[in-house]
């Protein structure tokens, strides 16, 4: 999720939020991961239930308009082509994709190097835990140092 979480931060998350709110595109959502239920995640909303989402050379597409998200971060200028045969990666061209009811297309910020519904699906409204608020804390691990100008940072 670099840069809008780094190794390190501490988060508040609002536990009870999705029980009364539905999450919007562009929400920071704390879930359970589908495939492996001992791990939660973390990641941004992209695609809501019926969105139809395509990602063309790293560019999304939302019900055929692009979608520009100002936090996705990409770093590998190389392009991977769209997937061909079974272990092809799908990072940089996906779908298209109609995202089912009661479920959600979630990518994170640091697309290049992000493991998200690009590789193993959307996540399950029932999944969700909560919505990330702000950073309460924030030590870098390497040096040992608070980092001051990240705390109390709301989550965007």
């Amino acid at each position: 999720m670099k840069p809008t979480l780094l190794v390190g931060d501490y988060i508040v998350v609002g536990m009870n939020y999705y029980k009364k709110n539905d999450p919007k595109r562009n929400d920071l959502v704390v879930f359970v991961y589908p495939l492996d239920p001992s791990k939660d995640y973390i990641k941004r909303v992209i695609g809501l239930p019926g969105d139809r989402l395509q990602i063309v050379d790293k560019k999304v597409f939302i019900n055929g308009t692009l979608c520009e998200i100002p936090q996705a971060v990409h770093t590998n200028p190389r392009i991977q082509p769209a997937p061909v045969q079974a272990g092809d990666s799908p990072r940089d061209n996906f779908g298209p994709l109609v995202v089912p009811a009661d479920s959600y297309f979630v990518l994170g910020d640091n697309r290049d190097f992000s493991y998200d519904s690009r590789f193993w699906g959307v996540v399950p409204r029932a999944n969700l835990l909560g919505k990330a608020l702000y950073i309460y804390y924030s030590k870098d691990k390497q040096t040992s140092s608070v980092r001051w100008d990240r705390i109390g940072k709301t989550i965007e």
